[in-house]
């Protein structure tokens, strides 16, 4: 273990997951990922292989680093839709969201990745437009702060890089309409 805000702990950690992810990443077959940010798993994978996959990695890093898949968190969702693939609906909480995406209405029917909308266009918009509302909050916060240099620096700092991220994560065709100059 280690403290909260210690400049090593997510080095550490990086380093206690490798194994466990190694290990399940050399067992995945042709077209199939395992990304990971931290703590974040992402499968990529066959509706006939999701909880199989799933099983193998988060049996992985409980045995090699400790850590047990969160369930209230747990998502799943396809392109294609339809129902659950085998045995994915019953990874949630009982009483919680659903795991399994793919069937909900249009406005729910994807997930986050690392902070970005991926699902359907009426999803991916829905979490754009949130998205949108929350930085306006920030944006109209600034002109308060009453020194030019500060605004600037937050502007540079934080505005920017965010925006930047979410321009580079979401594909054109399913965010926010740009208008063009005539």
């Amino acid at each position: 273990g280690g403290e909260q805000g210690d400049p090593l702990m997510p080095a550490l950690f990086c380093l206690a997951m490798h194994g466990p992810l190694h290990e399940t990443a050399m067992d995945l077959g042709d077209g199939e990922f395992l990304l990971a940010y931290l703590d974040d798993l992402y499968l990529l994978t066959s509706r006939d292989r999701a909880r199989t996959v799933y099983d193998r990695v988060t049996e992985a890093v409980w045995r090699e680093a400790g850590i047990r898949p969160h369930s209230g968190k747990t998502e799943s969702w396809s392109a294609g839709g339809g129902p659950a693939p085998p045995g994915i609906a019953e990874l949630g909480a009982a009483g919680g969201a659903p795991v399994w995406k793919g069937d909900l209405s249009p406005d729910k029917c994807g997930v986050e990745v690392l902070g970005s909308p991926v699902g359907s266009q009426e999803f991916v918009r829905a979490g754009l437009a949130a998205r949108a509302a929350n930085e306006a909050g920030f944006l109209r916060e600034l002109p308060a702060l009453g020194d030019a240099q500060v605004e600037w620096l937050l502007l540079y700092f934080c505005a920017a890089p965010r925006a930047n991220y979410i321009f580079r994560t979401t594909l054109p065709h399913n965010g926010i309409q740009l208008r063009q100059r005539p």
